[in-house]
């Protein structure tokens, strides 16, 4: 398997260590993962998830993945554009660990998301335009005051007073994330009322995936919570 020999090129010395059933080097980098070797011969994490039956095994024993390889950039790259790349970095490494364990995972991600030419496309900032000079035209006139006047026949302009830019500010980034997942679902698709219905539950289940506590590089960690915990009123599988 390609993850396997991964695992031995990056890893060797944790890996015979295993493969012998011997002690971890001490300097190894991966003593706090206690690794562990599964039927397949892949190295997986195990943390404190052991008994916790209702979860699945990916989930208790996520398999180990080095930095900067090409194969965990290539699951990388996966989960993120399975996200249509919306989500966040935490949002992405919380999918992420579902099934793997990546080395400095945030590290990798933002790595990722900087070489990522969709990310860079919608992130970019556009172009200031340089204003060009003044025409002579317009500098020739008396600079006196009421030299030249105007009239005003749009009328005047009222502003809406007593109201704060800052008010309903959470409610306001729910909806650009809701819009922004929509937009990268169906692009400028000509679509029917139930291709909609369809695109908008799937923006649904990926707003309401995203973690609401944080995801640590600790393995001992719980699953971090989401939305669709609490509205399914369950975590894991029912078996």
């Amino acid at each position: 398997m390609i993850i396997k020999t991964m695992q031995a090129e990056s890893f060797p010395e944790e890996y015979s260590a295993l493969v012998g059933k011997k002690e971890l080097p001490k300097k190894s980098k991966l003593l706090g993962l206690r690794p562990r070797l599964d039927e397949d011969g892949l190295m997986r994490c195990d943390g404190r998830l052991r008994y916790a039956d209702y979860l699945p095994y990916d989930v208790r024993y996520p398999v180990i993945l080095p930095r900067r390889n090409w194969v965990t950039k290539l699951i990388v790259k996966h989960y993120h554009e399975q996200r249509k790349y919306v989500a966040g970095t935490n949002h992405t490494l919380s999918a992420l660990s579902t099934r793997f364990w990546v080395i400095a995972g945030q590290e990798e991600i933002c790595q990722w998301e900087k070489e990522c030419a969709e990310c860079r496309q919608q992130k970019a900032k556009s172009a200031s335009q340089v204003m060009a000079p003044l025409p002579n035209i317009r500098l020739k006139m008396p600079l006196r005051a009421f030299a030249d006047v105007a009239v005003d026949y749009a009328g005047p302009f009222v502003p809406i007073q007593g109201r704060a830019a800052h008010f309903g500010g959470v409610h306001e980034s729910m909806i650009k994330a809701a819009k922004r997942a929509i937009y990268a679902i169906l692009k400028n698709a000509d679509i029917t009322d139930e291709e909609l219905l369809t695109a908008v539950t799937g923006a649904e289940a990926l707003i309401n995936s995203r973690p609401i506590t944080y995801q640590s590089a600790n393995p001992d960690d719980v699953t971090p919570l989401t939305s669709n915990h609490f509205l399914h009123g369950q975590i894991g599988q029912i078996g």
